[in-house]
């Protein structure tokens, strides 16, 4: 299971870290996502549903997104395919401030993209696994890599696929 760090400089968290600046709050007693990519909170969740913290094992991973376009291209990707980037873009429309949003994220991913014919910005992820799982993870990940990238632009893929392993 690949989960985003909260607070970490790298390309997710500041997207949503960006993202949040132009979203409505969220209601009240929400739990963040992000809290995911906390490693006691993981250790605390999985332990309460019966498995020893000896069990789990959490690695900080570098994740390089691979997206063939331009860094415009690749917020238009975020806009389309990324719950957090769709829902800010939905409030920043309707308070005249769609254009502030798409330049913020523009500069975030000009700034982040190490090649200029593609663009390939690095994000830090908290990677979680059980170890009777990861050999079947890892399967199933390499699966939906493949058949996502064939249906869906590389960056929604990769969201996808992180989510798509812990769902299962």
């Amino acid at each position: 299971m690949g989960n985003w760090i909260p607070g970490d400089p790298t390309l997710v968290a500041q997207i949503l870290k960006i993202s949040s600046a132009y979203s409505p709050p969220p209601p009240e007693g929400f739990i963040s996502p992000m809290a995911w990519g906390v490693e006691s909170n993981v250790i605390e969740r999985f332990g309460a549903a019966g498995i020893a913290p000896e069990k789990i094992s959490c690695d900080r991973d570098t994740y390089t997104f691979n997206f063939p376009g331009s860094p415009a291209e690749f917020v238009a990707a975020f806009r389309k395919y990324y719950g957090p980037t769709m829902n800010a873009f939905a409030a920043a429309e309707t308070n005249g401030r769609e254009a502030d949003l798409q330049r913020e994220l523009e500069t975030l991913f000009n700034e982040r993209t190490r090649a200029r014919a593609r663009t390939r910005p690095l994000s830090l992820q908290l990677s979680c696994g059980l170890p009777f799982r990861a050999r079947q993870n890892r399967e199933r990940n390499r699966i939906n890599r493949s058949e996502n990238s064939a249906r869906v632009p590389r960056v929604a893929g990769a969201v996808l696929v992180l989510i798509t392993a812990w769902a299962r």
